[in-house]
């Protein structure tokens, strides 16, 4: 039996929020398929564009997925927010997609490595739950919570070891 999909249907970020982002210059060559730079209006509405944000996006679920820590729900009320945890968002999509578009021309080398070493890091860290998205469930989900029984719990709770106290002896956390 096949499982069953769960992602969102559409990217989180749009292409003109990952122009903001980006140096356009190389994804204005890298994506046209005929060696002519793109235009700027061209690669919003470009298909090689669009794919590797879709891919970008794909990369970022998969990350977040793990564990149940996020749903496609979340990741996209968080993109769709005016708040910061939008931008550290599509800052990442952003990063991903300028790796990705060295992909299309492999014998072309990436001219800062760092973003990929950068960007394997965050993607690492949020699969590991080191860094999260701002969701006030999953900063909760972090936070131990202790509860001490006392003495008056266990007799109140009258469970086995408080009736047969007898024959055990008394339990260090009894008054009597």
């Amino acid at each position: 039996m096949a499982k069953t999909v769960d992602t969102a249907a559409a990217v989180y970020m749009s292409a003109a929020e990952a122009v903001k982002r980006l140096d356009d210059r190389p994804f204005r060559d890298y994506c046209s398929d005929d060696g002519t730079r793109l235009t700027s209006a061209a690669l919003l509405t470009n298909a090689n564009f669009l794919a590797i944000l879709r891919d970008a996006c794909g990369e970022v679920e998969a990350c977040c997925f793990v564990g149940g820590r996020y749903r496609p729900a979340d990741l996209t009320a968080l993109a769709a927010d005016t708040g910061m945890g939008a931008g550290k968002l599509f800052r990442l999509i952003a990063r991903l997609m300028s790796v990705m578009v060295y992909e299309r021309r492999l014998d072309i080398q990436m001219a800062e490595p760092w973003i990929y070493e950068q960007t394997m890091n965050d993607l690492q860290a949020l699969r590991d739950g080191i860094e999260i998205f701002g969701f006030r469930e999953t900063e909760q989900a972090g936070v131990v919570q202790n509860t001490v029984e006392t003495a008056a719990d266990v007799e109140t709770r009258n469970g086995f070891s408080y009736q047969i106290h007898r024959l055990l002896g008394r339990r260090g956390n009894r008054f009597q």
